[in-house]
């Protein structure tokens, strides 16, 4: 982490910077019921999200040995996850603003190559139109929580 972060010192510091995940979920179709609790034989709605944010983390290195280093990071995010139009999805077309914490593990090897194992948890208020299964209901707004799970390669300059 030598002269690579303006932070605290060799052992630890901090990072910011945007990112950018697609994600494909799934979840309890009774979300998208429509009126009478019909949601037309189908049990699990599933829809494609992008997620765009912008993060704030502490590094800590426990390991740090010239040309590689190991560690954990803990940080926050806020943004917006927009769900995407695709054929046959049985979710809202919907936009969310989001708010939640990043956690994960790190390692640096020669320097420029770094490798992330992390999760981002959040909650999401979205606001949204229906979709085709269900286009004479009003719009919509729910307060959702977000899990991503996420491996990372970054090269660093």
């Amino acid at each position: 982490m030598k002269n690579r972060l303006s932070g605290f010192g060799e052992r630890n510091g901090v990072r910011f910077y945007l990112s950018v995940l697609g994600a494909y979920g799934f979840y309890p179709a009774v979300i998208n019921a429509g009126a009478g609790g019909s949601n037309n034989g189908v049990n699990i709605a599933h829809d494609l999200y992008l997620l765009a944010d912008i993060n704030a983390d502490y590094l800590f290195n426990w390991v740090d040995e010239g040309e590689y280093s190991a560690g954990l990071f803990v940080g926050f995010f806020a943004g917006a996850m927009v769900s995407l139009p695709m054929q046959n999805s049985t979710g809202s077309q919907s936009i969310g603003t989001t708010l939640g914490l990043n956690l994960g593990l790190r390692t640096t090897i020669n320097y420029s190559h770094q490798v992330e194992f992390g999760i981002k948890s959040a909650l999401t208020l979205f606001t949204g139109q229906p979709n085709q299964m269900n286009p004479n209901a009003s719009a919509i707004s729910s307060l959702g929580a977000t899990i991503i799970g996420q491996v990372s390669y970054i090269y660093k300059f």
